[in-house]
């Protein structure tokens, strides 16, 4: 006779599922923001693995430069934008030595997304077909 394999007790499945638990998987799985953008956005910072767009480059910077204040090694990408000051990064906070800039992809902005996704914690992006501006935040 062959007995179903153990899953987890009760108490272990409480504790997955508390309020507590799920507060700290969200917290973990939120990038900060500057503290005047925080009420603004669900759990008061950008959700990992997702899209925020905006018309607003500035609005765009401020979004970008919480991450990158959170800790010094957070890599983050401007893509398609040749105009992008970065005088105004540099004053919104973006650290120079961890942006890379990538001017023009023209028709191979989905492969440049693609490349850069995995390693930047937050890409800023500028389509010629779509109006406005994208922040993506790496999963």
């Amino acid at each position: 006779m062959t007995t179903a394999p153990a899953g987890p007790s009760l108490a272990e499945l409480l504790e997955q599922t508390s309020p507590a638990t799920r507060a700290r998987q969200t917290e973990a799985a939120t990038l900060p923001v500057h503290p005047l953008l925080a009420p603004l956005l669900p759990h008061g910072g950008l959700a990992r693995g997702t899209v925020t767009e905006t018309t607003d480059l500035p609005l765009l910077l401020a979004l970008a430069v919480g991450p990158a204040d959170a800790t010094p090694a957070t890599w983050s990408a401007a893509i398609g934008m040749p105009d992008l000051g970065l005088a105004a990064a540099i004053g919104h906070g973006i650290p120079m030595h961890c942006l890379l800039l990538v001017a023009e992809p023209g028709e191979h902005l989905p492969e440049v997304v693609a490349s850069l996704a995995p390693v930047c914690d937050v890409l800023l992006v500028r389509s010629r077909q779509v109006r406005g501006f994208s922040c993506c935040t790496k999963a």
